[in-house]
């Protein structure tokens, strides 16, 4: 399929951002969820190769659209609980390693495209699962991402990641993310626009994306900042 450029997905949302390709339509490629998560899960565009800078106290998710994600988070003046899933499609390996984790956090595998993890930090350690995908038997994308602080879901404005050259989240949970690079991206649609908490601004931290694949196509270099609200 036609892949639309960064700068054409900019332009688009700027006009709006409720959807650029309309509803869902699911004759293409995009594959079904798998077991386990509801099909009424939305498919949200997520730009590869672009950092982030997110406010404390939140999830942040990047990726270089070649199987490789990173979702990191940090507290804030508190210690809060982190956890979630993480979900490739049937078909799909996917693996992941803690960095930084503290004496009873913890990622476990549930299946072999599922895995749970559980973590408490403040704004003294910032953390993350370096997740990889791998296509076995059939597609690794999207990504779905179900993921709660302090046992709440982490919806807007706890959940970050660049969607059209901009800071979105996600008003529903769980959710899936399409890279921009793959074949169906034009299935997905841009996720909501994220508006900084006032309390929260000046006090973020960045989520670089993970390097390209030595071999790959390279992708950008594009940093999404959080704007305060107006």
């Amino acid at each position: 399929m036609k892949k639309l450029s960064l700068a054409a997905l900019v332009l688009l949302a700027a006009c709006g951002r409720s959807s650029y390709y309309g509803p869902h339509d699911y004759s293409g490629n995009l594959p079904p969820d798998p077991p386990g998560v509801p099909s009424s899960t939305p498919d949200y565009l997520i730009d590869a190769g672009a950092a982030v800078s997110p406010p404390l106290g939140t999830f942040a998710i990047t990726t270089n659209g070649q199987g490789d994600w990173i979702l990191g988070w940090q507290g804030d003046a508190v210690r809060h609980s982190f956890t979630g899933n993480v979900y490739c499609p049937v078909g799909c390996d996917l693996a992941a390693v803690f960095t930084n984790a503290l004496p009873g956090d913890s990622v476990n595998t549930v299946a072999n495209n599922h895995v749970g993890f559980d973590a408490v930090t403040d704004a003294s350690v910032r953390q993350a699962l370096n997740i990889t995908t791998n296509p076995t038997a059939g597609p690794e994308n999207p990504v779905t991402f179900e993921l709660y602080i302090d046992n709440v879901p982490a919806i807007d404005p706890y959940v970050v990641f660049p969607s059209g050259g901009q800071l979105a989240t996600s008003e529903l949970m769980p959710f899936n993310l399409v890279p921009s690079t793959a074949t169906f991206a034009e299935q997905a649609d841009l996720a909501p626009l994220f508006k900084m908490p006032k309390e929260k601004a000046g006090k973020t931290f960045t989520l670089q994306a993970p390097p390209p694949r030595s071999g790959g196509a390279q992708t950008s270099s594009q940093v999404v900042e959080a704007k305060a609200s107006q």
